[in-house]
């Protein structure tokens, strides 16, 4: 059994890649976009994602895309939200589905958008997952980010944290900020992440409540 973390992207630029997927991956007003459950049979997808970003803009969007069958929105706070809605696939992304997901590999979750691709992780058999590098329909590339087995697997359960959260808690350790007594200040991960104190202080404050919400205390 082999588990690859594959990250996906649409040859030819943005004209020719799906429509919806156009929106998740590259859509200014969205933040982070990270996809947790997705049922793709016969012509469609139905898609669940957690999102931080502009919950109105996205709406205003996602209501008037000819692909759209049906959606909701669940908004969970200033600038987050949760959103299913089921689309209409093209027929490069049907094949890519059907690749992706033929005999008993399975695309495991959480799907992350962003920089116009997204990244996946396949697991299952080593020569199925060989087969379907090798079928990826030609209208899209693949990389391969990282070959492990199973006890790399991403699980739902972790904190779905944005590539600036992240780096703010990353920069927060580097200079002590979690030290007891604490050797670093906003300011200095500001410094390092480059952006304002104020924004250093909101990515490390929505990233530890993350964390907080999925550990048992």
């Amino acid at each position: 059994m082999k588990h690859l973390r594959l990250t996906i992207e649409p040859v030819g630029g943005r004209d020719e890649s799906p429509s919806m997927y156009q929106v998740l991956a590259s859509a200014p007003y969205l933040d982070h976009v990270v996809g947790l459950h997705l049922n793709a049979s016969d012509d469609r997808l139905g898609l669940l994602i957690y999102i931080e970003g502009d919950s109105d803009a996205f709406r205003s969007q996602i209501s008037t895309h000819p692909s759209v069958l049906d959606f909701e929105i669940l908004t969970t706070g200033a600038d987050s939200f949760y959103t299913y809605f089921h689309n209409e696939l093209t027929a490069a992304s049907k094949e890519l589905f059907a690749t992706l997901t033929a005999g008993s590999l399975l695309m495991v979750p959480p799907y992350n958008y962003g920089d116009g691709s997204v990244t996946v992780s396949l697991f299952g058999p080593t020569e199925e997952i060989q087969s379907a590098l090798e079928h990826v329909p030609d209208a899209f590339a693949v990389t391969v980010e990282q070959v492990s087995g199973m006890g790399r697997l991403p699980g739902v359960s972790e904190p779905l944290l944005s590539t600036r959260q992240r780096q703010a808690l990353e920069a927060a350790k580097d200079v002590g900020y979690y030290q007891l007594p604490r050797q670093g200040s906003v300011e200095e991960i500001a410094t390092l992440i480059d952006c304002a104190p104020s924004t250093a202080a909101e990515h490390l404050r929505k990233a530890e409540s993350k964390i907080l919400q999925t550990t048992r205390l």
